[in-house]
Order: C-alpha cells, then sequence, then structure tokens
C-alpha cells in the first residue's frame, strides 16, 4: 500500500478495503465543506440578482440539495465498502451520485445564466 507523503504507516489500514474505506469516507467529508461553501456562494448571488423568487428558490433549493446528498454518497459510499467490496459499494450509490451532481449544475447554470442576462442588461 502506498502512503501519502510523511504519512506514518497505519495497522488498521493493511486491508486494501479498509483503506479505500477511510479515503471515502475522508472525501464525503471533503465535499460537504466545498459544497457547502459553494452552496452559499450561490445563494448571496442570487440574492442580488434580479430573477424571478421561483427560479431564485429553485436554484437555491438544486444547489443545496445537491450539495447534501453528494457528500452523502461519498459517506455511505465508504460505509458499505468493507462489506459490499469496492465497486458493488460504488454502484450502490451512482444513482444519487447522478441525481446530485444533475441538482448541482442545474443550480449553478440557472444563477450564472440569469448573472449573464443581468450584467449584458446593465450595459
Amino acid at each position: 500500500m502506498v502512503h501519502e507523503a510523511g504519512a506514518a504507516p497505519c495497522p488498521l489500514h493493511e486491508d486494501e478495503a479498509i483503506a479505500q474505506a477511510h479515503k471515502r469516507l475522508t472525501r464525503g467529508h471533503i465535499h460537504a465543506m466545498g459544497l457547502g461553501l459553494i452552496a452559499i456562494a450561490v445563494s448571496l448571488i442570487l440574492a442580488f440578482l434580479n430573477a424571478p423568487n421561483g427560479i431564485k428558490a429553485a436554484a437555491a433549493a438544486c444547489v443545496g440539495v445537491g450539495g447534501l446528498f453528494y457528500p452523502m454518497s461519498w459517506i455511505i459510499m465508504g460505509v458499505r465498502t468493507v462489506n459490499l467490496g469496492l465497486e458493488t459499494a460504488e454502484r450502490s450509490v451512482l444513482p444519487i451520485v447522478a441525481l446530485s451532481v444533475a441538482l448541482v449544475l442545474i443550480g449553478i447554470i440557472l444563477t450564472l445564466a440569469y448573472l449573464i442576462k443581468g450584467l449584458l442588461k446593465a450595459e
């Protein structure tokens, strides 16, 4: 097993499945922090856009829900890795991942569309 630079070998991670589970759980937490910041930024941008309230609510909800479920899929995959194996755990969360990514992208695209529309209208 290859360890990160400067990291001491951990005897608990000698099993590849446990090492992968740990990596997936870590990624879940990292993605949660990043997508949380994106959701806040998108919501703040939406607050100042001249867009219909329904569009603002839909875009914020898409980014928020997608940003919640995508990191959860990493955590669920990490928990399932040891029992189901690497590939089966990955396939088990694929529907959640697909929906989450789609929701985040829809929210960001809606926000960018109204941001660009507002910038072009201002000129």
